[in-house]
């Protein structure tokens, strides 16, 4: 499970926020930043979009340069990781523009994996902690791995399995029957249904080998 004690302010970065959006020229576009961290893992960093703002193109633009320039810094101190941009949308937001942040992200002509986008929307998202998120993304595996109980399973269980993927699969009739003959048996315990299965088989052999001889005569 996540460690909740962990604290983000190990992998938040101490940045002049204000100088850095008038530096890309996002500043009063209505991206507002709660917080830019950066781990082995990867960069993260979370943003709010501010009620009551419509303009959208020079938002965009503003993000893909914002972004970039964060990757390219990265870069510069030899951290080569991933960029993901999470940008919370709260309630009250217009549809619209939850519409044209989500078109962001699916846009790989403008993002070109350079950085990735996910828009958390209150209506959607609201018992989701961003914090917990940004753990999984900057945490190691381990970090975000659910403990799992691995239990034996029984022999029911083994043969609701192989019936679910042979109804799934395109068989023949003959091979369908093996198949039948082979849960039966793991269910019987015993290989009398394999038996008569291999017996059937022998005696079309037979019958077609019969079929054959009468044919030439």
């Amino acid at each position: 499970m996540v460690d909740k004690s962990f604290q983000l302010n190990e992998w938040k970065l101490d940045l002049d926020i204000e100088s850095l959006m008038d530096y890309t020229g996002c500043k009063d576009l209505g991206l507002i930043v709660k917080g830019i961290y950066i781990s082995e893992v990867a960069l993260a960093v979370h943003l709010s979009w501010e009620r009551g703002v419509s303009e959208t193109n020079r938002t965009k633009e503003c993000l893909g340069r914002l972004l970039r320039f964060l990757s390219s810094y990265a870069e510069e101190l030899e951290l080569v990781v991933p960029v993901l941009c999470l940008i919370h949308v709260p309630e009250g937001v217009d549809a619209e523009i939850k519409n044209k942040l989500n078109q962001w992200a699916a846009d790989q002509d403008w993002h070109r994996g350079d950085f990735s986008i996910v828009v958390l929307s209150e209506d959607k998202d609201k018992n989701k902690d961003v914090e917990d998120i940004i753990r999984k993304i900057l945490g190691t595996a381990s970090t975000a791995w659910p403990q799992i109980e691995l239990k034996p399973r029984d022999i029911k269980a083994i043969i609701n399995s192989f019936q679910s993927e042979m109804r799934s699969r395109r068989i023949s009739e003959e091979h369908a029957s093996l198949l039948a003959a082979i849960a039966q048996t793991l269910d019987e315990g015993t290989d009398k249904p394999i038996q008569n299965w291999l017996n059937g088989r022998m005696e079309d052999i037979y019958k077609l080998m019969e079929g054959r001889k009468g044919s030439e005569r």
